[in-house]
């Protein structure tokens, strides 16, 4: 079984807990592979999304 994990910047952990009501902050989340049918076309649009998503950032700070 193929799976990726996205490992979010420590600095974020925090945010995440408080969002998500946990007690302790979860380190990874995990995509397994099996469930999407088409994982390359899933993997190469996921990147391209989070790029956007970097870029905006950086044109915002």
């Amino acid at each position: 079984m193929r799976s990726t994990v996205i490992y979010p910047h420590y600095t974020h952990h925090e945010k995440i807990r408080v969002r998500r009501k946990k007690l302790m902050p979860t380190p990874a989340h995990s995509i397994e592979w099996y469930l999407i049918e088409k994982s390359k076309e899933y993997h190469e649009n996921l990147m391209k999304v989070w790029k956007e998503k970097q870029e905006e950032r950086a044109v915002n700070c």
